[in-house]
């Protein structure tokens, strides 16, 4: 009976340890600038199991400002503001991009928003994301520079900067100093499958050249 008991439990353990969601990342506590129009905080929700699984999404504003919107995009798909909860599929260890997204109408203030992701007929397999979101009707470089955050980080391919609504332009430094690759500012990512492995120096600049933050960089090779 032992025996019998003991490998139900290896099993059920087994299907746990393979069926998990992950959000990464999963916490933002992120200064804007509210002069953006509409801004976007990204996060990829991974199925680490083997098999396929169909994800419910879930919003739940906390608290927020009462002028700030708030609404939810999954890969191509993007919701209405009204939109609360909605599905999507993922493959064996795929992933999908989830983009929370806030508007708040130039007006200072902040949001607190939960998402909840789940596998559906399988409530102990979900993850969570939460969204602690401040602006400030002045767009200070200092507010600039606090929004901005480059990820993946390390990366293998290609990065992104959050909130690059105020960058230009972009530069990669080595450790020494030297500029060896730059892009326009408004690049959707930025592939750096042309570089080496080792630790580079993002630079971001404003549309008057003028450094805005800069940011260390690990890209690994497999």
């Amino acid at each position: 009976m032992k025996k019998v008991l003991l490998a139900l439990s290896l099993i059920f353990s087994g299907s746990y340890l393979f069926a998990q969601l992950q959000i990464s990342p999963s916490k933002f506590d992120t200064v804007v600038d509210v002069s953006i129009f509409d801004i976007d905080l990204e996060s990829h929700v991974t199925n680490t199991g083997g098999s396929p699984i169909q994800v419910e999404w879930t919003r739940t504003v906390i608290d927020k400002a009462k002028a700030w919107g708030t609404y939810v995009c999954t890969g191509i798909n993007c919701y209405p503001p009204n939109i609360e909860s909605g599905e999507f599929d993922l493959a064996p260890g795929a992933s999908d991009v989830f983009q929370m997204h806030f508007t708040p109408a130039n007006v200072s203030g902040y949001a607190i928003v939960e998402i909840k992701v789940v596998e559906k007929g399988n409530p102990s397999n979900f993850a969570i994301a939460t969204y602690d979101v401040s602006g400030k009707a002045v767009a200070t470089s200092s507010v600039r520079a606090e929004a901005l955050r480059i990820y993946p980080n390390p990366t293998t391919e290609y990065f992104k900067i959050q909130n690059n609504g105020s960058v230009a332009k972009v530069n990669i430094l080595n450790l020494l100093g030297k500029n060896i690759k730059s892009y326009n500012g408004n690049t959707e990512r930025f592939d750096v499958t042309d570089l080496p492995a080792g630790m580079y120096i993002v630079q971001m600049m404003d549309s008057k050249g003028k450094n805005i933050k800069t940011n260390k960089l690990s890209i690994k090779k497999p």
